[in-house]
């Protein structure tokens, strides 16, 4: 979780003006693709508020952190092939 840790101690708050952003168009239930989802970070505040997270990322390492945080829907991909492994 050092990953965490540093972006707390950088004051990275892009999470959370995302979700700021777009708290008002979101229902509990709606599904959100994160792509890169690298520690979960960015989709927490998302999966807090009821969304459905589904996730992938190149490093598995990055992946195991996200599931010892409760995470399911995850998938090791790298963002540059296509097709993703997520239908339409």
């Amino acid at each position: 979780m050092s990953y965490d840790l540093e972006a707390e101690k950088c004051c990275w708050f892009a999470p959370e003006v995302a979700f700021g952003l777009s708290y008002k168009c979101i229902e509990p239930g709606q599904t959100l693709l994160d792509i890169g989802i690298g520690t979960g970070l960015s989709s927490d505040l998302f999966r807090k508020a009821g969304l459905i997270i589904h996730g992938m990322d190149i490093s598995e390492e990055m992946l195991d952190i996200c599931r010892d945080k409760g995470y399911e829907n995850l998938q090791q991909h790298d963002i540059l092939q296509l097709p993703y492994p997520y239908g339409e």
